[in-house]
């Protein structure tokens, strides 16, 4: 019975696949309702801590993947409702510098360190508008506004001494709202697969509680601060219409 099921769902799921593609590569006229997009890039972030603070994330990457639905359509424009999933990773810039301060009051140590990646994982809804630039509607401008929740990640950190001595901060991750806001240009090679650019920004702010810092004689927790997220993000997008 579980082999029957199993082979069901098999053929359901290659069925439903061989329907979206054939739609996405037939040779026709007409543009597919359904958009789906596969994005990545580059990360340019301005991160500070409140009241303001130097920038200390370093240029990253970034994917997103978005399925949108055209809900108004004319001719050469048209407007979409879509949701998307957003993650962007930019490693902590400032890791070198930490290393030499601690140096430079115990000159007779040695000193290394390790730091993971700040991280954004966000779910978005939105809407975007597109409009065919030219007769023969090889390009598409298209601008985009979206909202909803992220989930932004502050790096666990290392630093040791040649002596023992350690600094450990503990990973720690907090959900706030944020918005997104995008611009580009989509290729069109047929009237349903494009390939765009865009620029996009990323916003919001996360407040930060209870990070435990670890030292080789104790542990104590690092006072509340708050991320002023902002990433710029630079990317290209392979986008299916069906």
């Amino acid at each position: 019975m579980k082999t029957h099921f199993k082979n069901l769902n098999t053929s359901f799921f290659l069925g439903l696949f061989m329907i979206i593609s054939s739609n996405i590569f037939a040779q026709d006229s007409k543009r597919g309702k359904n958009i789906l997009e596969i994005g990545a890039g580059i990360s340019m972030p301005n991160f500070s801590t409140t009241p303001d603070g130097e920038a200390f994330a370093g240029s990253g990457s970034n994917i997103s993947f978005s399925y949108e639905r055209e809900i108004i359509s004319r001719k050469k424009e048209w407007l979409t409702l879509g949701a998307r999933y957003l993650t962007t990773s930019n490693p902590y810039s400032h890791l070198n510098e930490d290393i030499a301060l601690f140096q430079s009051t115990n000159p007779t140590l040695n000193f290394t360190g390790t730091s993971d990646n700040y991280k954004l994982s966000s779910f978005l809804v939105g809407c975007g508008f597109y409009n065919y630039l030219g007769k023969k509607e090889n390009f598409t401008l298209f601008i985009k506004a979206y909202l909803g929740t992220g989930a932004l990640t502050s790096p666990a950190q290392s630093i040791k001494a040649s002596n023992g001595a350690y600094v450990n901060i503990s990973e720690i991750t907090k959900n706030s709202f944020i918005y997104t806001g995008s611009a580009g240009i989509n290729y069109n090679f047929t009237k349903k697969i494009a390939l765009g650019v865009n620029f996009e920004y990323i916003k919001g702010s996360f407040l930060f509680v209870n990070q435990n810092v670890s030292f080789a004689n104790g542990t104590t927790t690092q006072d509340p601060y708050t991320i002023n997220y902002s990433n710029l993000c630079l990317s290209t997008a392979l986008s299916f219409r069906f």
